[in-house]
Formats: structure tokens, sequence, C-alpha cells
């Protein structure tokens, strides 16, 4: 059966695909024409949002490829793009253009940072499609290598048989092994079936096939396990559940059984009952126990959707025992320990992995034992392994993907750290030269601009990189220069210079700045065993910079006994412990000495909700918040929701106020947010809820999203004079003026009042160039509301509109 073998090659041909998931910086830019009612900071706003949404546009490509091949050899390739990111503003700059109408066209410049990172869940996705399809055609060659066998020993027992039975019922015999030899001959049939054409194309997720030979298998020997097997695979995209129950009831073959339970499984994912998935899995593993397939198969399924790692971890290892040669599953494993951080156990994995498979043994694998290494501080074991990774030379034909670019950066870093800044640079300057010579190298494909993007951050990042090593190699000469040779007796130079080794930390943020800066007070209190200062900036580092809290303890505790104003600062070293007492002690200690600091009540306010959450608990936070945005403090009621909300995250009346204090606020991403989240909950908690998310829709520029939500909120409440005049500003916003006047007719037959109405529809008559009606809307809306100065301009340049 040389041609399952074949067809191994050309499944592991189709799952060739690159994926290169990194942050980004990208230039953008997004504009706004200013309607005649919007403030500025709303217009800036959107068209900010306009900008960042073209920033995500930029970023974020994965490639899969789609491949056809001819008579087994790859063909061509076809390239499918996925774009996922987050968009982080780093600069930006906001101008205005007057437009010859009156308007005003707001335009944003902006510098973003995009995160691709989640790409990375798309990539492990497709492997997993990718495995699980050619651990299936494993068993399909397996099956079918039988039939063979099968076939061969039916022709056998018809060769003896007419010695062995009477005429009558060698007929009989004759018949039935020459109808199980017929079918299993429709069975191998289809099983080459598809190589029967000259060219073939495959989408791996969508194999179709004509199952009519297995039909006809079926209809010769309704018997036939094997043909409801392949009946059950192949007659459509997900496992045929009734074919799998015949071939569970045909066979008494416990790995048959266990492969029908796992192809269950499949079928139960396919439908999301997680919990028959699992059950299935088990059967699998009952019959065949020593199974090191199917107990991957659990872990993956652990993993990936049941989001149980320590069984996943647990099946892993069972696999291991059962095939400690197992690659595979030592690589799983070594991920999922990587992904708990759990560094140790995950090197252990990644090193029997290249001691079992010597063909992965590349410089990524040795970056990445060199990555887990730098996160333990093993430093020397780091710096070996990412020695070996650039050692490594590229295989020919890949130089355009040099991943030593990647590893001489971090081997920087690291020599950053061990303070060998020549080392770092040369190692940014070597990793710059590589990579624009990766970039010399074009393929002639797609990859050629995602190659561009990736080399081009990389590049910039090895800059900045080398920018840090230059800037503490410079702050660690001067220090150098000027306290090298201090009197290490001289308490006021030791001080001096520890606050100088602080300020390079604060430009550098490297803790070898950190070290020197503490080794220095440590000196001026064994000098003077009750100089505050020292106590209060040693104590300071450990606490806010180090995490060292019981070094920052002691010292605090020496300060107080010499000072007590400084008791604030243990009670922030008690909170770190998890001692609220005594925390709380501190603070009220502090607060007796100054008791209008708010920032040391917000401290004793923080410790009491820790430890009476019985009474600072969600209904007394709501009460909170309700009477501060009764008295329209809105920035304290959107931090009192927060408390509600952090106790009770399904609270849906803080959820639905701290949304309209956003809008108050003008956050409307944030409120979007609320009020998503709140009719998630409660699809119908009131029509409130869908027009304030639609005024939020409106305000980033979603004017059809924000339609379907005022359609909503009429349909809950028809009365809703708000919805309407919302409703006919998203139509005037899509120039749709006619119907927006509709709306607006609506929302002042509902509430003849509605001085806001009266002004959106004589905007929208305006743009109809139906000036009397304008004016006369204009007129009324001033009545409603004298002193609104938006209306008095609309009533003044419609004045002027008439006199020309």
């Amino acid at each position: 059966m040389k041609i399952f073998s074949a067809l191994t090659i050309a499944l592991l041909m189709i799952f060739q695909a690159v994926g290169l998931a990194a942050t980004g910086t990208f230039s953008a830019h997004g504009e706004y024409l200013m309607s005649d009612y919007d403030t500025p900071e709303i217009a800036e706003e959107i068209a900010l949002d306009f900008a960042k949404q073209n920033a995500a546009e930029q970023a974020g490509i994965y490639l899969e490829s789609y491949s056809r091949t001819k008579n087994f050899e790859l063909e061509a390739d076809e390239i499918k793009t996925v774009a996922s990111s987050k968009v982080e503003v780093l600069e930006k700059n906001i101008s205005r253009q007057s437009q010859s109408n009156g308007r005003i066209l707001l335009r944003a410049d902006i510098t973003a940072k995009v995160d691709t990172s989640e790409l990375d869940n798309f990539i492990k996705q497709a492997r997993e499609k990718r495995q699980a399809v050619i651990q299936r055609y494993k068993d399909l060659q397996e099956m079918n290598t039988k039939i063979k066998q099968d076939i061969e020993t039916f022709q056998s027992k018809l060769a003896v048989i007419k010695d062995e039975v009477k005429d009558d019922e060698l007929l009989i015999e004759q018949e039935r092994i020459n109808r199980e030899f017929l079918s299993k001959q429709k069975v191998e049939e289809f099983a080459y079936s598809p190589f029967k054409n000259e060219e073939i194309k495959y989408d791996i997720t969508r194999i179709k096939y004509d199952t009519t030979l297995i039909d006809e298998a079926i209809k010769f020997n309704p018997k036939n396990t094997s043909a409801y097997i392949l009946q059950a695979f192949f007659a459509s995209s997900s496992p045929d559940i009734n074919n799998i129950n015949k071939a569970l009831i045909f066979t008494s073959n416990p790995k048959t059984s266990a492969a029908l339970y796992a192809m269950r499984a499949l079928y139960y994912l396919n439908k999301g009952d997680l919990d028959r998935t699992l059950e299935e899995y088990n059967k699998a593993i009952q019959l065949e126990p020593k199974s090191s397939t199917y107990h991957n198969i659990r872990a993956r399924f652990y993993e990936s959707r049941l989001k149980d790692n320590d069984k996943a971890v647990a099946d892993y290892t069972t696999a291991i025992k059962l095939n400690p040669k197992d690659v595979d599953a030592y690589e799983s494993r070594g991920k999922l320990y990587e992904s708990q951080k759990k560094y140790p156990e995950a090197i252990n994995d990644y090193k029997t992995i290249l001691k079992l498979a010597p063909e992965k043994i590349n410089s990524d694998n040795y970056a990445k034992i060199g990555d887990m290494y730098k996160e333990l501080k093993d430093y020397p074991n780091a710096l070996e392994y990412y020695t070996k990774a650039i050692n490594l030379e590229p295989e020919p034909g890949y130089e355009f993907a040099d991943n030593r670019v990647a590893t001489y950066h971090s081997r920087a870093e690291l020599y950053v750290e061990l303070d060998e800044y020549d080392k770092a640079i040369a190692d940014c300057d070597k990793g710059i030269e590589l990579a624009k010579a990766a970039l010399g190298k074009s393929r002639g494909t797609g990859l050629d601009s995602l190659l561009k993007d990736s080399y081009g951050l990389l590049i910039s990042t090895l800059e900045d990189t080398k920018k840090d090593a230059l800037k503490v190699k410079n702050e660690t000469k001067i220090l150098t220069d000027k306290y090298g040779n201090i009197d290490t007796n001289d308490i006021k130079a030791l001080m001096e210079r520890g606050e100088a080794y602080y300020d390079a930390f604060k430009k550098t943020y490297k803790e070898i700045f950190l070290k020197h800066a503490l080794e220095d007070y440590t000196r001026v209190l064994k000098l003077d065993p009750k100089n505050q200062l020292a106590y209060q900036k040693r104590g300071s580092i450990y606490l806010f910079h180090l995490e060292g809290y019981k070094s920052a303890l002691a010292d605090f505790n020496a300060l107080i006994k010499l000072n007590p104003n400084f008791a604030n600062y243990r009670g922030l070293t008690y909170e770190k412990l998890g001692e609220w007492e005594k925390a709380l002690a501190d603070y009220n200690k502090a607060l007796e000495i100054n008791p209008n600091n708010e920032y040391i009540e917000e401290n004793r306010q923080r410790v009491l909700e820790k430890l009476y959450p019985d009474i600072y608990n969600a209904e007394s936070f709501l009460k909170e918040a309700h009477s501060l945005r009764e008295n329209k403090d809105y920035e304290r009621a959107i931090k009192a929701y927060t408390k509600v909300l952090e106790r009770d995250s399904e609270n849906q009346d803080a959820l639905f106020y701290r949304g309209l204090m956003y809008i108050y606020k003008n956050r409307y991403a944030l409120a979007r947010a609320d009020y998503e989240r709140l009719i998630e909950l409660n699809p119908n908690y009131n029509s409130d809820a869908y027009n304030n998310r639609g005024i939020c829709y409106d305000e980033l520029g979603q004017h059809n999203r924000a339609i379907t939500d005022y359609d909503k909120a009429i349909a809950l409440n028809p009365n809703l004079a708000e919805a309407y005049n919302n409703r006919g500003n998203a139509y005037k916003h899509l120039g749709q003026y006619e119907r927006a006047i509709q709306d607006f007719d609506k929302a002042i037959t509902l509430k003849p009042t509605y001085a806001n109405a009266y002004n959106n529809r004589a905007v929208a008559y305006e743009n109809l160039s139906k000036l009397d009606k304008a004016l006369d809307d204009y007129d009324k809306a001033l009545k409603l509301n004298p002193s609104n100065e938006i209306y008095k301009t609309n009533h003044q340049r419609v004045l002027d509109k008439m006199k020309k």
C-alpha cells in the first residue's frame, strides 16, 4: 500500500505554513468631517479611532499555504491571510481644516504599536488539524493493508473449501465468500480512487470523496466494518454517527472499536458536546490503555478545549511512558510547561527532543532553551544556548529567514544584564547586518512584504537595544568618572552617589544601578545606624522595585523607631505581605500625624475593603455610586461602579450606569464595552441599554450598527423619543436626510419640547437646502433653550445663507 505513504507526504506538504507573531510600529491616519453639533473632543476621538483602524489593517499577517499537487509533486501555492491585532497609540497629532461648506475636517496622524501575538493560537490550531488528519490517514493505511490480507485469506479458503463441504453448501458458502470478497474489493478500490485522476487539489479541511463504492461494499456485505468506518469518515466534513455506530455493532476487534470511539469523539467535538467527547476518548483508552496515540489525542483535548493543563500534562506523561521516543508528546508537554512557567521541566523536555530527533536541532530550539534559562536567571546556560543558536548556519535557501537575528538580540540583552556592554553592542550590530542581508535576498513571493515588516521591526528593536546599551555604558562611565575614587567613609559622598545610581536606574531601568545604590546606602548605615534618609531610600528600593518586602519591612521598622512619620511606608509593605490589620494600624497612625493626606486615606480605604468585605460589598458601593451620580460627580461614580463590578462582575445596574457615566465623559469605547456585556447578560434589560450602545456606535463612526441598536430600543419601547432622535442622527450621518427627518418628526410628536430634535431636523433640512424650514426649526429650538450656543450658531448660519 505505498499509495498511502505518498498521501501522507502530500498532507505534510499541504501544512507547510509561515507564521510570524510580533509587535510592530506603524504610521497611520484617519479623517472625520465634524457635524454641526459635534463637540471638538468627540470629533477628535472619532478621527483617532479611524486612524487606529488604519494601523490595525497594516499589521497582523499570517500566511497559510493552500497547496496544489500533480503526480504527488507540489505544483503551486496560493496564500490566504488572516489578520488580528491590538493597537496602542504612541504618538498622535490632530489637525483641523476648514471646508468650503463651513464644516471642519479633522485629521488624526498617529504612530501606533500593533501586537499580532494572538496569531499563535491560530497557528497552533492549524498544526493540530494537520496532526489529526495525518493520524486518520495512518489508520486508513493500516486498515487497507488488513483488507488486502483478508482478500488473500478468502481466496485461499475458496481453493480448499470444495474438499470440505457438500455441493449445495459449497454454493452457499462460495456465494458468501464471493460477496465478502467483492465488498472488500470495493473498499480497496475506494481507497485508490482519489489517485485515479492525473491532477488532484487538496484542501485538507474539506476533503470530499464519492462514496458510491462504499455504498456498494455495504450492499455486498452489510457487516463490513471497514466500509462503515470509511463511509463515516468520508461521507461528509464530520464523521457520520450512524455509520460509526453500525461499525461498532459489527466489530469485535478492541483495536478497531477504540479507533471508532475516537472517531465518535470527533463527531461530538464538532457538535460542541465536550462532556460526551471526553467520554468517548475515555472509552478508546479503556480498550487501548497502552496506546500513546490516544493519550496524546486526549491530552490535546484537555489542553485546547477543556483548558485543563494539569490533566493534559498527565496524559502527555503517560504517552511518554508508553513510548519514550514520542517526540510530539515531549514537544507538547514542553510547551505546556513553558506556558506554566515551569522552565526546568520544559528545558528537560526540549533537551530530550534534541536527543531523540537530531533533525529538530535548529537555532529556534536552542534559542527557546536559552530564553528559559534567562527567565531562571541562569545566565551561563542561557549564554551557552544563545551561542549554540547563533553558531548554526541557516539551511541553504533559507537565508532570507535567518532566525539568528532574533537570537543576537536576545544575547545582546543578556550581555547588558551581565554588564558586558561592548559585547551587547557588537551583537546588535551583527543582528542588524544579518537582517539587512536577508532583506536583500528576495524570494519573489508574497513573503517579501511580510519579511520586510518583520525584519524592519527586528532592526528597529536591535537599534533600540543598542541605544540602551550605549546609554547604560555611558551612565556607568559618568558615575565611575565622578565617584570611582570617593572615600568610602564619606557619608555625604556615599548618599550622593547612591542617589546618582538611583537616577541612572530611572533613566535606563537596569537593576545593576539599584544594586549599586543599595550597596552605598548599606555602607552609610554601617557608618551611621541612625541615618533616616538611608533607611527610607533603601527600604523604598526594596519595596517599589525589587519586591524585597521583608528587607523593606526591616528598614521601615528601624526608620519608624527613629521617626514615626514614616508609618505610611510600612503600611504599604504590610499590604504587600498580606498583613492587612497591621497595614490598617499604620495608615491610622499616619493619618493622625497627617489627617488631610488623600493618598494615605485611599490606602486606608483599600485595606478596609479587604478586611471587611461584608461591609464594603457590592450593595454598599452601588448605593455610594448612585449617590455620586445624582450629585454629578461622574469620575468618582465611575470608580464606585467599578468597585461594584470587582465584587460582582455581572451586576447589571453597575454596568448600565457606569456605561452612562462613560458616555457623559465622552469615553465611548469603554461605554460600548459595558453595554455589550450588559446586553450579553440580559438582552431585555431595557430599551435605554440599546439606545445608549447605539450612541456609542454612532460616536465611533459605526452608524449602521447604531441604527440596529436604535431599532431594538424602539421595538422594546415604541415611545422612546430619544431613540427616534438618535436614529435620525445616524441616518443624517449617512446622508439619508429624508429618513432622518421622519425620525425627528416622530421624536417631536412624542416629545413636543424636545429642543435637540428640532435642531437636528433643522440640520437635515439645511442639508436639503430647505432653508425656510431649517430656520423655523432653529427658532423653535432656541425658544426652548435660548442659551444653547450651538443652536445660536446654526441659526445665524442659515440667516447668512438666506441673505446671499
